[in-house]
C-alpha cells in the first residue's frame, strides 16, 4: 500500500509539471523573478492541499530561477521531510548567509530566525568535524571517498564511523578512521604530509619522526662504541658489582637461616645420625655450598665496585689511552672464584 501511494504521488507530480508549467510560464514569460514567484505561490497552494512531494518540486524549480532566503528555507524543509539531513543543513546555511545580506526589516528577521532555528535542531542530529589542514600544494582531502570542497574547514557528517584521507603529489597519504556521535563537535588536525624518504611517523600523533639532518640530533644513534663516553665502563662495573653484592646478601641470609635450622636440630652438639635422618648430610652440604656462593658473590661484587672506582679515579683526560678492565668469575672442579685483569 505505501508503494502504491508513493507511485500515485509521483504520477500526480508529473501531471502537475506537465499541466501547470505552460500556465506558469505564460504568467511570467520572459521574467525569471515573476516565474519564480508564480512557482512559489503554486507550491504553497499544494502544501495547503497536503501534496508535499509536488510542492517541493515547485520550490526547487523556483529556487533555480531566483535564490531567496524564503525559497531556501522551504527547500530545506523539503529535504528534512526526505531525511536528507546533510543537504538540509547546507541549504539552511545558505539561507542564513543570504538573509544576512538583505536590508534590515521584518522579512529579513523572519527568514534569518527560521533558518537558524532549523539549523539548531538539525545540528543535534549530526556530528560536526572541524579540520586543521596544512598549507601544502595539491592537497586533497576525502571523507568516505567524497572530496572535501576547496577551502572548507568543517563538515557535517552522520553519526557513525568515517574514513578521512589526505593526499598530495609525491607525499605519503594520511589516513585515519573517525568515530563520530550525534550532537558532538570534533576536531582533527591533518599533519604535514611527509616525503616517502622521511623516516617513520611518530606513534599516536600522525607527525613524521624528526630526521637527523637539520634537527640537531646526532645521526649515529646509538653512538658507535668508539664514541662512547669513557665513564660508561667504570659506572657499569660499579652497577654490576653492586648488583652482585646484593645477590651475595640474599644468599648469605638464606645460608644463615639454614645454618640456624641445623643448629636447632643439634642440641648439645649432638646431631642426628644418617640412619635416623638420611637427608641430614644433604642439608649440611647445601648450606656449605650456599655459604661458598655467598663468599664468591661478595668477592666478585666488591672487586667489580673497586675496579669501577679505580677507573673513575684514574680516568685520563684528552687523548690518553683509556683504562681497560676485565672481570671473570666462575666455578671449576676445585671450587669457585674470580679473576680481574686490567690495564690502568
Amino acid at each position: 500500500m505505501p508503494i502504491r501511494s508513493r507511485a500515485r504521488q509521483l504520477m500526480c507530480a508529473l501531471l502537475l509539471a506537465a499541466t501547470s508549467a505552460p500556465a506558469l510560464a505564460q504568467e511570467g514569460a520572459g521574467d525569471p523573478e515573476a516565474r519564480a514567484q508564480a512557482l512559489f505561490a503554486e507550491a504553497w497552494r499544494l502544501m495547503d492541499q497536503r501534496r508535499p512531494a509536488e510542492a517541493c518540486m515547485l520550490f526547487r524549480r523556483a529556487l533555480e530561477l531566483k535564490r531567496s532566503p524564503s525559497t531556501l528555507n522551504n527547500v530545506g524543509r523539503c529535504q528534512q521531510q526526505e531525511n536528507d539531513l546533510l543537504g538540509a543543513i547546507a541549504t539552511f546555511e545558505s539561507s542564513v548567509e543570504l538573509a544576512q545580506q538583505q536590508p534590515p526589516g521584518p522579512k529579513r528577521n523572519t527568514w534569518l530566525k527560521g533558518a537558524q532555528r532549523e539549523l539548531s535542531l538539525l545540528q543535534q542530529q549530526v556530528a560536526r568535524l572541524a579540520l586543521q589542514l596544512p598549507d601544502m600544494p595539491g592537497l586533497e582531502v576525502e571523507i568516505d571517498g567524497e572530496p572535501l570542497a576547496p577551502g572548507a574547514r568543517h563538515v557535517y557528517l552522520l553519526p557513525g564511523r568515517h574514513r578521512l584521507t589526505a593526499s598530495a603529489p609525491d607525499r605519503v597519504p594520511h589516513e585515519v578512521e573517525l568515530q563520530l556521535s550525534a550532537g558532538t563537535s570534533e576536531e582533527h588536525r591533518v599533519p604535514e604530509l611527509r616525503s616517502p624518504a622521511v623516516g617513520p611517523v611518530l606513534a599516536g600523533t600522525g607527525d613524521p619522526a624528526p630526521s637527523a639532518a637539520g634537527s640537531g640530533l646526532q645521526q649515529d644513534w646509538p653512538p658507535p662504541s668508539s664514541q662512547a663516553s669513557p665513564r660508561v665502563l667504570p659506572w657499569a662495573l660499579i652497577g654490576a658489582g653492586s648488583a652482585v653484592v646484593v645477590g651475595g646478601v640474599i644468599t648469605g641470609l638464606l645460608a644463615s637461616s639454614k645454618e640456624g635450622e641445623l643448629e636447632r636440630n643439634c642440641p648439645s652438639d649432638t646431631c642426628p645420625s644418617p640412619d635416623v635422618d638420611p637427608g641430614w648430610q644433604g642439608r649440611i652440604d647445601d648450606t656449605r655450598r650456599m655459604a661458598l656462593v655467598t663468599d664468591v658473590l661478595w668477592g666478585v661484587g666488591l672487586a667489580a665496585v673497586g675496579a669501577g672506582v679505580t677507573l673513575l679515579v684514574l680516568e685520563p683526560e684528552g687523548d690518553e689511552p683509556q683504562p681497560e678492565a676485565e672481570l671473570q668469575a666462575g666455578c671449576r672442579g676445585s671450587g669457585c672464584g674470580f679473576e680481574l685483569r686490567g690495564r690502568f
